[in-house]
């Protein structure tokens, strides 16, 4: 912004003249200009003679100017009344000045006084007439700085001002827990929370780190003068991305051709070594053979679970089928070899959940109370659609005689109850652990040292075979891991 600034420049001469008698009353007038020499006009006539001069004038109005084209003068035009007393008039190019400072917003003052009715604020430029000038800047809360300056008509004149800060406030850094390293203003201040410090009154920027949480946002805290403020960190424990767990789901029968394959190739894959974060619920259909046992001993169970995949994923039931985190191992029907399962999984386990279900589940009374804790790393948002299940296993069931016409005698995974939680799970904060309790009816024929509760969080918007559905799994610990299927009609799959 430019402001212009004039000052009066006509003086009057120390000294009177009278006029001769006879003669038309006449007053003197001197003309000056700075810089340079310029043709005066007076009454918009040239008048041949250059700055400065004097001339003796009829008393009376007249008006008073030079002839600079191309330049601009202060006062660009004067009228004058001459009288018996002696006049002076000094005309003074314009010139710019430009004024800054730091911090910037500070009002400017010329020669110690404001120079319009608006206060003039830097940065800005200022047109000022040719000469010696006092320029003054000064804000709340900071020192006042001045300068002298000559003004010489080239207007490649500028000031900047450094002003200095004068009030200052206290700021009190606190943590939970305390013991925080404490950075002030992107400089390390060597103090720990909680600490007061005396700091400037205006806004600073500050955060804290402790090893083992996770870094906060920076604070910015505007300090009041000659008061105080609390900057206060909730700090978070550090976790690292948690591990995928994987859920493999398989749908066979006792007397389905190639389900013996099917299951020993998942049985194999859980008992290879780097695979411990991988858990089986397998479900039974009622069909090729209606009195398959593990259907009957639950067929409500099962029949759901069936029917959850059925309208997108199994359009045409085929068994065996086998899901990886709700995506369909090869076709229903004809799952994936060993390989193929194995590359699968391998593509599950390299996900990044964001969260942890820990499961635990006490079998040794007559009912079964089921808790877990989902803790995110990192914000989980919100998400209707993410349905939690947690289903009781028993691994292995062991039989004397083959239930089915495949020669399986023992059984592994096998799913006994199955809960849909109400609750949706999510959102999640970051290390704010959720948790979940369900109780289950314990079963007699169960054998309590093979059972395993498993619970997975599902987005069913996701049911599609090329779509990992199920999110993260957690189960609690399992029994020893053994096959004998020595009498099985199969060959075990290959190494």
């Amino acid at each position: 912004m430019k402001y212009l600034v004039l000052f009066s420049l006509v003086t009057l001469s120390i000294f009177a003249l009278t006029s001769c008698e006879n003669e038309a009353p006449v007053g003197q007038l001197t003309v000056t200009a700075l810089p340079g020499s310029y043709e005066i006009i007076i009454d918009n006539e040239p008048t041949g003679f250059f700055t400065p001069h004097s001339f003796m004038l009829p008393m009376g109005t007249h008006t008073v100017l030079v002839n600079a084209e191309g330049l601009e003068f202060a006062p660009a035009i004067e009228e004058i009344i001459i009288d018996t007393s002696p006049m002076d008039i000094e005309f003074r190019q314009m010139d710019s000045l430009f004024v800054d400072s730091s911090p910037q917003g500070a009002e400017v003052t010329v020669n110690a006084r404001a120079t319009l009715d608006e206060p003039i604020i830097t940065p800005v430029t200022l047109d000022l007439p040719v000469g010696d000038y006092s320029i003054s800047v000064t804000t709340y809360g900071y020192s006042t700085e001045t300068t002298e300056i000559t003004l010489t008509g080239d207007g490649s004149a500028s000031l900047s001002f450094e002003l200095e800060y004068l009030l200052s406030g206290e700021l009190f850094v606190d943590s939970t827990p305390q013991g925080a390293a404490i950075t002030l203003d992107s400089a390390l201040t060597g103090e720990v929370t909680p600490f007061t410090f005396t700091t400037t009154a205006e806004m600073h920027e500050v955060y804290v780190f402790l090893e083992g949480y996770e870094l906060p946002e920076v604070q910015q805290v505007v300090v009041p003068g000659e008061s105080s403020i609390t900057a206060h960190f909730d700090l978070q424990v550090l976790m690292e991305e948690p591990q995928k767990f994987v859920l493999i789901e398989g749908f066979s029968n006792v007397n389905c051709l190639g389900c013996g394959e099917s299951n020993e190739n998942i049985h194999h894959l859980l008992t290879t070594p780097g695979y411990e974060n991988v858990a089986l619920i397998k479900y039974a259909t009622n069909w090729p053979a209606p009195n398959d046992p593990h259907y009957l001993a639950n067929p409500a169970d099962n029949t759901d679970r069936l029917d959850f995949y059925q309208p997108t994923h199994l359009p045409t039931w085929g068994i065996p089928t086998v899901m990886v985190d709700g995506v369909r191992s090869g076709s229903a029907g004809v799952p994936y070899d060993l390989a193929g399962l194995t590359a699968l999984v391998d593509q599950q386990l390299a996900e990044t959940p964001g969260f942890t279900i820990d499961v635990d589940a006490d079998f040794s009374g007559g009912t079964i109370p089921v808790t877990g804790t989902l803790t995110a790393a990192h914000d989980i948002p919100a998400n209707e659609n993410a349905v939690l299940r947690v289903a009781l296993c028993e691994n292995p069931i062991n039989y004397d005689e083959p239930p089915g016409t495949e020669g399986e005698t023992e059984f592994h995974w096998i799913m006994r109850e199955f809960e849909l939680v109400s609750e949706t799970p999510l959102p999640l904060s970051a290390g704010v652990p959720v948790e979940f309790v369900v109780q289950f009816n314990s079963n007699s024929e169960w054998v309590t040292e093979n059972m395993i509760a498993v619970a997975f969080v599902q987005d069913d918007s996701q049911i599609d075979p090329e779509l990992g559905s199920v999110m993260q799994t957690g189960f609690s610990a399992t029994p020893a891991l053994f096959y004998n299927n020595s009498n099985a009609s199969f060959e075990r799959g290959s190494e």
